[in-house]
């Protein structure tokens, strides 16, 4: 159950750096380090946005 979400933010993560959005610029940061430090810091953001969600509804 854990991997699911890392495997979800590695096909995912090709997407937002193409795009001008915030998160495609704050994940370009992550461009000089190791391409799977990004994938984790992009799951890792995005399951907080979904605990966020899930917890004001």
């Amino acid at each position: 159950m854990r991997k699911l979400p890392v495997h979800g933010g590695r096909a995912a993560l090709p997407s937002p750096l193409a795009s001008n959005a915030p998160l495609g610029q704050w994940l370009s940061g992550f461009g000089r380090t190791q391409k799977n430090a990004a994938v984790l810091a992009h799951t890792n953001k995005l399951a907080w946005i979904v605990w966020a969600v899930f917890r004001h509804v």
